[in-house]
């Protein structure tokens, strides 16, 4: 699970935690690369990363149902 920062309403990073300017999150079974600092570990992104599949999860029991335990 990552967490989606925005700025004025453009999305700009995928982080780990993000507490300030909270966008939405991330479910995925696949690992982001993301940069670290001495503080901080995120990924800059821009709205074009961000694709919006119309894949069969729709909500998290959908993903659970999906990808059980042991394929995470």
């Amino acid at each position: 699970m990552y967490e989606i920062r925005d700025d004025n309403g453009d999305v700009i990073e995928i982080a780990k935690c993000v507490i300030c300017n909270h966008w939405g999150t991330l479910i995925t079974c696949d690992e982001v690369s993301l940069i670290t600092n001495e503080k901080f570990s995120y990924l800059t992104i821009g709205a074009k990363d961000l694709i919006y599949e119309t894949g069969d999860c729709h909500s998290m029991q959908d993903f659970i149902l999906k990808y059980p335990k042991q394929e995470r």
